[in-house]
């Protein structure tokens, strides 16, 4: 069960799934018995070396796991009837190693895991996730004791080697040591029992509550099953299912699966998976009227993949590529609602410590646990922190800084430098806490006041101050707080640095910095010319609270017993699925499942399991697995762009232009035919009606490179599947127009939606 982005980079696919535990038994493949793997994918095997008791593994032995034949860990300890309990050890492929206490499968308990670098950590686990007291030992000598959440340290102390201490306190650095809330609660084990909660989620008494919680505890904080919240008047307010629930602190606890929460008219407010308690795969926000307000890609809980946000007129508001947590290129695309869209390059501080975490003898800066920059200026000058963000200046553009500085600095100077080249060539836009503002810059070496101190209400003494300025033609517009203090005659930025500047002595912070410039984009997605975006799930986004299935693609019958060839990325991680086309003029849908699949080739084989379903007549062309030469002219059917041209099936052609793929892949034709979102998993014909191809990815905004996987991948995958099928092999076509090809083989080319 899995939801997946699929990112083509370069020649190999990665495949960002979206997992939720799946269990499953498998045979082991050097003895007869089965062993439970709780954290199933496919291509798994195992090795057993040790006691078996009813075909199960049991007692003590050694097990190997292994994925498509790699070998990936070893568990040494007990298993009863194939299920890992008791003290156990796991080693990975990596080196690390895991000794702990097994639950259920599940490493849960106290344990002691160990990295290749000497990193150590001593403490509590839940599914094999640090979380709860311990004690990690870096090899660096830093030591983080106390308690920790998902494997970051949440309440408790860091040590360096020279004894200097910081603090933590719920995920934040503190001033000072604080010790973790506790709780007296202690409900009664094995009955469902009625929890009350304040606008905070912390238990409170019935008559201070805005929700309350119906639960049953198999054990002190182990729910027992899936469990539901409701607002105090009755309404259901979410549902999931923890592993842990910690009576004193909603953080610390532990979820798995599904979570969906609703807003007090009963509309979903937001829907996502849990996967170690980190969420994983596609989540869904809501407006309260129920029209979807996001749709956002996430892998281990951090953004990756495609992020989409609306209007609650249903339009497009921003689309921005993430990959690890952070914006691919440093930028997303904002539009607004008539569709006119601009690239906003987002500093990302975290990720640029070398700009922002310097120390020199009279000024200090760093990164705070918040996320922004802390400025520490005790000289004389002019002293900045600065980034480098590329943009377009031949354009007009926004500059924009979020910046404050501490309620004690007085005469506080500081704003925001942009343009910076070197201290010959800058410009900076400067506030101070009496009410005033400057504007200056050097070109060349020769300075010039824009704008010499000159005061304004405008400014926000000890707050923070959004200090922006925009390029309109031939103009400089500079605003503080949204109101507009200045105009000049625009000027030639020397450089593209970015960021904040310090004109007094003071404790200075920059909270957000950001660039704008007009895009003029056909797609969002044209945004990121580098990278290869599948053709698949993206397309389908609902736009209307009545939209249920969350993406699409295409396919194409490779048997008359309803068997439908598509890309893997099509149906991975589908719950639902429903394939729809014309035969003999009429619309067709079924519901249909996954036969077999091949992650590696991006390759899915998916049947009708309808039981009104009746089969195919005879496939109209010939299933044809030699490699056509650079040149051949070639089409292609499918299903683009379903929300914005329809259901009708599109036709669009070209031609072989490579054997190969990106970086000489052998399972890809590169083609000129265009193809977009949607058209994955589609047909790939050649003039004569033969089928040669699979279609799969596009390379956007780069000259028209798309691909299509090679035949003789998907009739490898055939050969395995569980039905043996006869590949097509009808040349009734072959004299036909291409006109009448189109009408006849449309009907063999349904369209997929899954959820």
């Amino acid at each position: 069960m899995r939801k997946i982005l699929l990112l083509i980079a370069l020649a190999t696919p990665i495949l960002l799934c979206a997992r939720t535990l799946e269990e499953k038994w498998i045979l082991c493949s050097n003895v007869n018995c089965q062993i439970l793997d709780s954290y199933y994918e496919e291509g798994v095997s195992f090795t057993w070396d040790g006691e078996i008791l009813n075909n199960k593994a049991h007692g003590h032995g050694t097990l190997m796991r292994y994925i498509n034949g790699e070998f990936k860990s070893t568990f040494v300890g007990n298993l009863e009837n194939g299920i890992r309990s008791g003290n156990g050890k796991v080693i990975w492929s990596s080196g690390e190693e895991l000794e702990c206490y097994f639950v259920n499968n599940q490493a849960t308990g106290e344990g002691k895991q160990t990295w290749p670098n000497g990193d150590v950590y001593t403490g509590q686990f839940i599914n094999y996730v640090i979380h709860g007291n311990g004690k990690y030992a870096k090899a660096n000598g830093i030591i983080l004791e106390g308690s920790f959440v998902l494997g970051d340290v949440y309440t408790g102390k860091a040590t360096n080697i020279l004894g200097e201490v910081k603090y933590y306190y719920r995920g934040k650095e503190s001033p000072t040591e604080q010790i973790d809330k506790t709780s007296t609660y202690n409900p009664v084990i094995g009955q469902t029992v009625t929890e009350f909660f304040n606008a905070e989620w912390q238990r409170c008494e019935a008559k201070e509550a805005l929700y309350y919680r119906r639960i049953k505890y198999k054990a002190p904080n182990i729910p027992d099953g899936e469990v539901r919240d409701y607002y105090i008047d009755g309404q259901l307010q979410s549902i999931f299912t923890p592993i842990y629930i910690d009576y004193a602190d909603s953080n610390k606890d532990f979820c798995e699966g599904k979570f969906v929460s609703y807003y007090k008219n009963g509309n979903k407010e937001k829907e996502h998976d849990y996967y170690n308690s980190r969420v994983d795969g596609k989540a869904v926000l809501y407006y309260e009227n129920g029209q979807v307000q996001a749709m956002l890609d996430y892998v281990n809980g951090l953004e990756h993949g495609e992020h989409y946000w609306y209007y609650q007129t249903g339009k497009l508001y921003r689309y921005g590529l993430y990959e690890n947590g952070l914006l691919v290129d440093g930028k997303y695309v904002e539009l607004d609602e008539n569709g006119l869209g601009y690239f906003v390059y987002s500093e990302h501080f975290a990720s640029h410590p070398n700009y922002w975490n310097i120390m020199e003898e009279n000024n200090k800066s760093s990164i705070t646990p918040y996320g922004n920059v802390v400025l520490l200026f005790d000289g004389e000058g002019v002293v900045k922190r600065s980034c480098y963000i590329p943009f377009n200046q031949s354009q007009n553009y926004m500059i924009a800084a979020s910046v404050e500085t501490t309620e004690g600095c007085q005469n506080a100077k500081y704003g925001l430098i942009f343009g910076f080249q070197d201290w010959d060539n800058y410009y900076c836009f400067v506030i101070s806490n009496n009410g005033k503002f400057a504007i200056y810059g050097e070109y060349e070496g020769v300075g010039q006041w824009l704008r010499n101190w000159s005061s304004t209400n405008a400014i926000h003494a000890a707050k923070a101050n959004l200090l922006k300025v925009y390029r309109i033609d031939e103009r400089f517009v500079f605003t503080i707080n949204g109101t507009t203090v200045a105009q000049t005659l625009a000027k030639t930025l020397r450089g593209n640095q970015f960021g904040l500047t310090a004109w007094s002595p003071g404790t200075y912070f920059i909270n957000d910095l950001s660039v704008n410039e007009p895009a003029q984009l056909s797609n969002p997605q044209d945004a990121y010319p580098t990278a290869i975006i599948p053709s698949g799930k993206p397309e389908s986004l609902p736009s209307t609270p009545s939209s249920n299935w969350l993406w699409s693609g295409s396919g194409f019958f490779i048997s008359e017993k309803g068997y439908i060839a598509t890309n893997f990325h099509v149906v991975d991680g589908a719950k639902q699925m429903q394939v729809t086309y014309k035969q003999n003029g009429q619309t067709k849908t079924y519901k249909a499942e996954v036969v077999v699949t091949d992650p590696t080739n991006d390759l899915a084989i998916i049947k009708i399991v309808d039981n009104s379903f009746v089969e195919l007549s005879k496939i109209p062309y010939v299933f044809t697995a030699k490699t056509e030469d650079v040149g051949t002219e070639v089409f292609a059917l499918g299903y683009p762009k379903t929300q914005k041209l329809g259901q009708e099936i599109k036709f669009t052609d070209g031609a072989i232009s490579a054997k190969t793929g990106a970086q000489g892949d052998i399972r890809l034709y590169q083609i000129s035919v265009p193809i977009t979102h949607g058209n994955s998993g589609g047909p790939l014909f050649d003039k004569k009606g033969n089928l040669i191809g699979i279609t799969s990815s596009g390379w956007d905004n780069e000259d028209n490179i798309n691909y299509a996987i090679k035949s003789i991948y998907l009739k490898n995958l055939i050969e395995v599947m569980p039905e043996t099928i006869t590949l097509p092999n009808n040349i009734s076509i072959k004299e036909k127009s291409l006109v009448d090809k189109i009408k006849i083989l449309s009907d063999f080319v349904p369209f997929i939606e899954a959820k």
